[in-house]
């Protein structure tokens, strides 16, 4: 953490005056206090993409076993078809002869 009273000292020995200092020094704070991730900020945001990655996740193996019912159901439907189609052209052939 910045010690703000020293820096403003620092600041009036170096030639400031006491009000430029003072502003100065107000104005950094308000800055930094602004665009400055905090550690507690961190620790939150760090949680909360925890959080989304364990429902990413779960939501993710949701879908596998989604697609993997949809793939098996696409097979029996296809092999279903080429079953009929096969029957269709070996009645077909019959019906020729």
């Amino acid at each position: 953490m910045i010690n703000v009273m020293k820096l403003a000292e620092e600041l009036e020995k170096s030639g400031f005056t006491h009000e430029q200092a003072t502003k100065s020094v107000n104005g950094w704070v308000e800055l930094m206090n602004q665009n400055l991730a905090t550690r507690d900020s961190v620790r939150d945001l760090e949680s909360k993409i925890d959080r989304s990655e364990l429902i990413l996740k779960s939501e993710l193996k949701e879908m596998k076993y989604e697609l993997k019912a949809s793939e098996s159901k696409l097979i029996i439907k296809l092999g279903t078809m080429l079953a009929t189609w096969t029957a269709i052209v070996i009645a077909g052939f019959a019906f020729f002869k």
